[in-house]
């Protein structure tokens, strides 16, 4: 309709109705592309809005896991200590426990304990990461993957590196299995192991072996999760402020 009118007045030469006529569809065009723009603006906005829900939700989920983990692996570690301390001679002889043989016989096993955010690897994978205009959002998940994926290389280093102690010396650890009524199990058994502690004081290959699963086990623990837990953290912090969340003196004193 627009067009046959512009027509009718090019042919009637009424240059100012055709003028018009020109601004009239500029402005509309212009219209046009600014409220598809503003769309686009608010789609982009509600979907950054979601991806940072869901960012926040995830990472408190990861924090909350790695938390679990980082306890199994203190009271790990410092079973080996105490269990070092008897076998080198620092303090008396005395029979291994079962508990502690079992976590030496778990000495080598140094599982990365990735704290997994599945939204953020989703973002890098499908190129969405730019969805996330928060500078500090931005800046606080860069230095984490970096961060996570560097201690993952060292973490690979060292548990290739760590001996399997029961494979190693069969006549020292026997290992096997117990029932147990743990809800999670699958089974109904879960591994022991039993030790020969006065031969094991006795050989010096193996308590070689031993000093460095513990060493290594230390290093593990450092880094996944001394080290790696404060960008965590600061992640949370960062996602926290872009969605103007705030936590009780409770929830601040555990980060």
């Amino acid at each position: 309709m627009l067009l046959r009118r512009i027509t009718e007045h090019v042919k009637a030469q009424n240059w100012t109705a055709v003028a018009l006529d020109f601004v009239i569809v500029v402005v509309g065009v212009f219209i046009g592309i600014q409220v598809a723009n503003w769309n686009d603006a608010r789609a982009e906005r509600q979907d950054e809005a979601a991806i940072l829900e869901r960012f926040h939700d995830e990472t408190v989920a990861a924090i909350e896991d790695r938390k679990l983990h980082e306890a199994a692996t203190e009271t790990q570690m410092y079973r080996m200590y105490e269990l070092r301390k008897m076998l080198l001679g620092v303090v008396p002889p005395r029979p291994v426990t079962q508990v502690e043989c079992t976590a030496l016989a778990h000495s080598n096993y140094l599982p990365f304990a990735t704290g997994a955010i599945p939204v953020l690897d989703e973002l890098i994978a499908t190129g969405r990461f730019g969805r996330i205009s928060d500078p500090d959002v931005r800046q606080s998940a860069g230095a984490l993957m970096r961060l996570r994926d560097e201690i993952r290389s060292v973490v690979d280093v060292i548990s290739n590196s760590a001996l399997d102690l029961p494979f190693e010396f069969p006549d020292l650890m026997r290992v096997g299995i117990e029932p147990t009524d743990a809800p999670d199990d699958i089974d109904g058994f879960v591994p022991v192991a039993s030790c020969d502690g006065e031969a094991m004081r006795a050989n010096q290959k193996f308590l070689n072996g031993f000093g460095a699963n513990v060493d290594n086990y230390n290093v593990y623990y450092l880094a996944s999760f001394i080290e790696l837990t404060p960008s965590y953290d600061a992640l949370h912090r960062s996602i926290d402020q872009a969605l103007g969340m705030t936590h009780d003196a409770g929830e601040e004193g555990e980060e």
